[in-house]
């Protein structure tokens, strides 16, 4: 019995799966084996949309395969999917690339095997976006890829297609696959691909400019390439161009109202991104994640304002606490938060954007010089997540900055030191923050360069373990600002050398 009397046989279809095949041998024969439990466990159909591939590749493909569906490529991917979807016969439908695979599909077999996708109209599952061949970085990203078939169900849009329209409930699974699209060693693979789906996708923008989705795409792409001027007046012709009546939008404009406030932080526009962002906050039907986007980033921008002697900058800890709330919400509501993504939006919460929002949080917080409110901000974690969130903002802050900031800590220390409003005691994490920050001055040396006691010996050797899994997380800026801050106390130790210069070489 060959394979493909071995999937199924004589059993109704549950699931058709359609994968775009392009030539890709090996990520092709990768994907096709992440599929083998799932099909063997579940009545499936494996459906193969070839855009390309080799004459000896068809062969195989036809074997690996219950179906493989010849395409001429015409530079619209939802023409393509549309052509797979249209051979289905699965009661679901689920879409795939051949150059991304499963690490396992536990979730997706129960989903069926339980009986529960009786109760669902769609899936979303993660894809994990490697920035590095190496696979040491990468995104997390939940995309709906898995629908329960429909009459009207189908695929808009040529570039960055989608499915549509995605009914609910949906449910979210956290089995995920590898995606190694967007990782390249070369930088001009890289910016050749940026310029294909720019080509692509501006084009579409003229010829529908109430289409949000398009904007979106094309501020990613202007964002990888550092272009972020052309970002940001995406994001304003985006906000500018949307129209109620266009209900194929969904949560774009919102995503669109993050952007317009998230590049102008990037280009160093704090009064701008406060403005706008104000400005922003009191539109009528605002989400929750949007909110807490453009809170985050405003809680940077008065921070940054503050810290120049702007007086806008007050606010700073109004958005911080206001980001906060919103961050607790959602850690409760996990669903409600995926049901609001959209780009920029999906970076919100994540690690680098939350330690950015605190750090930020706590400058303004020290120049209050009011020792219980500082506490109580550096108890919401832990010291050495304190001393790695450091690095996020200060180290990478102007030298005007970094000078402010040591003047602003050795203030407040005085002052607790003193017994002025606390007593020495009662700030426990300010003072180890301190410590493992400067050290204690010894033999005329500056603040930072002086020998460390027992207790920043121990905070570094947890930060070396950090530093580790912020690598394996994919934030390899973080994990290098860490590895250098590390050295400055430990100059010699080769341990951080190796990683400094491994990190250096990405």
């Amino acid at each position: 019995m060959d394979r493909k009397e071995q999937m199924n046989t004589g059993k109704k279809i549950l699931l058709s799966i359609s994968i775009l095949v392009s030539g890709r041998g090996e990520t092709t024969e990768k994907c096709i084996d992440s599929l083998d439990r799932l099909r063997k466990r579940v009545p499936c159909e494996l459906l193969l949309v070839d855009t390309g591939c080799p004459e000896q590749m068809r062969g195989w493909l036809e074997h690996r395969s219950d179906k493989v569906i010849p395409f001429a490529w015409c530079n619209d991917f939802s023409a393509a999917r549309n052509v797979g979807l249209g051979a289905a016969s699965g009661e679901w439908f689920l879409f795939l690339d051949d150059d991304e695979w499963f690490e396992n599909t536990n979730e997706l077999e129960q989903f069926f095997l339980s009986g529960e996708y009786k109760r669902y109209e769609a899936v979303s599952y993660l894809q994990r976006n490697y920035i590095t061949m190496e696979g040491d970085r990468w995104r997390d990203i939940p995309l709906t890829r898995m629908v329960k078939r429909r009459e009207d169900t189908r695929f808009v849009y040529p570039i960055h297609e989608s499915l549509w329209p995605i009914y609910e409930p949906v449910k979210y699974l956290e089995d995920y696959v590898h995606h190694y699209g967007y990782a390249s060693p070369d930088p001009e693979i890289q910016k050749a691909k940026r310029q294909r789906n720019l080509s692509l996708l501006l084009p579409l923008i003229q010829e529908d400019p109430h289409c949000l989705h398009h904007y979106l795409q094309a501020i990613l792409e202007y964002i990888a390439a550092r272009d972020y001027e052309k970002a940001q007046q995406m994001a304003e012709d985006g906000i500018g161009n949307y129209v109620p009546e266009r209900v194929d939008n969904g949560n774009e404009l919102w995503g669109l109202y993050g952007a317009a406030v998230r590049l102008r932080v990037m280009r160093g526009q704090y009064e701008e991104a406060r403005k706008r962002g104000s400005e922003l906050l009191e539109r009528t039907g605002l989400s929750r994640l949007a909110e807490t986007s453009i809170c985050g980033d405003l809680a940077i921008s008065c921070g940054a304002l503050e810290m120049s002697g702007n007086r806008y900058g007050t606010g700073c800890i109004e958005y911080l606490h206001r980001y906060l709330e919103q961050k607790k919400y959602f850690e409760l509501h996990k669903t409600e938060r995926l049901g609001q993504l959209a780009i920029i939006l999906d970076s919100c919460l994540e690690e680098d954007q939350y330690r950015m929002v605190m750090g930020w949080g706590f400058g303004a917080a020290l120049s209050g010089e009011d020792a219980q409110a500082v506490e109580a901000l550096l108890s919401l974690e832990p010291t050495s997540w304190w001393m790695e969130t450091e690095q996020n903002w200060y180290t990478q802050a102007s030298l005007q900055y970094r000078e402010e900031w040591k003047k602003r800590f050795q203030n407040l220390m005085d002052r607790i030191q003193a017994g002025q409003e606390v007593q020495p005691t009662s700030c426990p994490r300010t003072r180890e923050l301190y410590v493992a920050l400067t050290g204690p001055e010894q033999g005329g040396n500056e603040a930072g360069t002086s020998p460390v006691n027992e207790q920043m010996a121990a905070l570094a050797a947890q930060l070396k373990v950090n530093i580790r899994l912020l690598i394996g997380q994919g934030q390899g800026q973080a994990a290098l600002a860490a590895v250098k801050q590390l050295l400055g106390y430990f100059p010699e130790d080769k341990e951080l050398i190796d990683l400094q210069d491994r990190l250096e070489r990405k």
